[in-house]
């Protein structure tokens, strides 16, 4: 196939899945305006100010002041059409716009989600790898044995420990918030982010790397005489990479996701810390435009991995 004739078909794949991410992302967002529309409980008295919510002439006011008096399918062709424009809402606890507070809020979970991602594949790859180069040995066992601990824990759980021993008794890191914004703020919640997916990447790594040693073209190039460490980077490794690649992909959205109980825990100022309080407090937009941006993001996630499969592997075809 010629590079030009790749080009033209790769080109169709991205438009062509770019496309269904659109109507995907339509489907949610839908899914999600009239689930949250229907749930039991008044929007205007569950976010409102408990001291005015007495007066039901109040609650009217913040009613039809939200819109919420008018028929939902209204309300979805309104909300739909402020969103085409960017317009994710305003906030009903705080009167502000839905995009500013997902603007302060959104860099300290990337961050968060981006610190856990790197100690995730850089450990579990590794422990993986090893485990699987020395199978059957104590470092092996105990690679393995370490990984089902870390699937099996509760992020909770974790990070409560980690606060414990590390903050509380030895005072080696901060406990929670983001203080002065340095990077020793981020470590803990990023460790108790990333554990399970550690965990989960050293299983699947080991299982990859010993399935790909038994490949032919792996005894035939150190049957070549190729240095043992170009074998394993160049032709295990490598060859390894596509199910890691998979399992790191959708645990990437899994990451964004479980920042909703981390950001609880050491009170972090981030998405997961504004969705539970809007869910708490029936804060329709906030939620909506939270779980929005939780969803493209995976959705986003998704095709890149599409994407890196045929870099990695060019006997993938996109035909």
């Amino acid at each position: 196939m010629s590079s030009l004739v790749y080009h033209n078909i790769m080109i169709s794949y991205i438009i062509s899945r770019l496309l269904q991410s659109i109507v995907t992302l339509l489907v949610i967002v839908t899914l999600l305006f009239f689930l949250l529309s229907i749930l039991p409980g008044d929007a205007a008295l569950l976010a409102g100010d408990p001291r005015m919510t007495q007066d039901p002439e109040v609650i009217a006011n913040m009613r039809a002041k939200w819109g919420l008096d008018r028929p939902i399918h209204i309300r979805y062709l309104d909300y739909m059409y402020n969103l085409f424009k960017g317009n994710l809402g305003v906030s009903f606890l705080t009167n502000t716009s839905v995009n500013s507070l997902i603007a302060n809020a959104f860099p300290h979970t990337f961050k968060l989600v981006l610190i856990s991602f790197l100690i995730s594949t850089t450990i579990g790859i590794f422990l993986g790898f090893v485990a699987a180069m020395k199978r059957g040995s104590f470092a092996d066992l105990i690679s393995m044995f370490l990984a089902i601990v870390g699937i099996s824990a509760p992020r909770f759980w974790v990070g409560l420990m980690l606060m414990y021993f590390l903050s509380v008794s030895l005072n080696l890191l901060p406990s929670g918030g983001l203080g002065d914004g340095s990077l020793k703020f981020m470590i803990l919640p990023a460790i108790t982010l990333s554990i399970p997916l550690i965990a989960l990447l050293a299983r699947t790594t080991r299982s990859s790397v010993i399935e790909v040693t038994r490949e032919d073209y792996v005894r035939t190039a150190r049957a070549k005489g190729l240095l043992e460490n170009a074998v394993r980077i160049k032709h295990i490794l490598r060859n390894s990479l596509i199910p890691i690649i998979t399992i790191s992909g959708l645990q990437l959205g899994g990451l964004l996701a479980n920042t909703v109980i981390v950001e609880k825990i050491f009170s972090l100022p981030g998405m997961g810390g504004l969705v539970v309080d809007s869910i708490h407090r029936r804060d329709l937009p906030a939620v909506q435009g939270c779980i929005l941006i939780f969803s493209l993001g995976f959705i986003l996630i998704n095709l890149l991995i599409d994407l890196l499969y045929g870099y990695l592997d060019p006997r993938i075809s996109y035909g």
